[in-house]
């Protein structure tokens, strides 16, 4: 579960055991990532649960704040020991933090969006690519302004 505003986001992270009678003990849980990664974003980790009872369920919440740009999704370690057998089982999770997560599109009007890209500051990159078949053009639309936040402009880019 994921709740975002503009550079921040916080993330619900749900265990749960299944097996009718043991109760699992998670041993470890941390988060893990590059120090590039590590500068660009604030993490603040609530503690794992100790214990997760037969069927159980516990919560775990994470505090993001976006600090700079980052190019890679930090990781989670999880450690769990089993009470029947003792063993100890590691699972690494990519967390569904990128840097996309954190951009909200920015509605601009044709005569606004061109006064921004012709600013002398900013010099014209063009690229231009074809789709392999057919596809639909309002879902194309869809996942550029939902999924990736990506404004497309009436009258400006041409998708179809």
């Amino acid at each position: 579960m994921l709740f975002r505003s503009a550079h921040t986001a916080r993330i619900g992270l749900y265990y749960g055991n299944l097996e009718p009678t043991a109760t699992v003990t998670l041993s470890m849980c941390a988060v893990r990532s590059s120090p590039a990664t590590q500068a660009a974003l604030l993490l603040s980790v609530a503690p794992p649960p100790t214990a997760l009872q037969p069927r159980g369920q516990a919560l775990q919440m994470m505090q993001v704040e976006l600090l700079s740009p980052f190019a890679e999704a930090p990781e989670l370690a999880i450690s769990f020991t089993e009470p029947t057998s003792g063993k100890v089982t590691s699972v690494m999770l990519a967390l569904p933090i990128l840097p996309l997560r954190f951009l909200r599109p920015w509605s601009l009007g044709a005569d606004e969006y061109f006064r921004w890209w012709r600013a002398p500051a900013n010099q014209e990159k063009q690229s231009n690519f074809q789709l392999r078949g057919a596809y639909e053009a309002a879902a194309v639309r869809k996942v550029l302004s939902e999924a990736l936040r990506i404004a497309v402009l009436d009258g400006i880019d041409q998708i179809g």
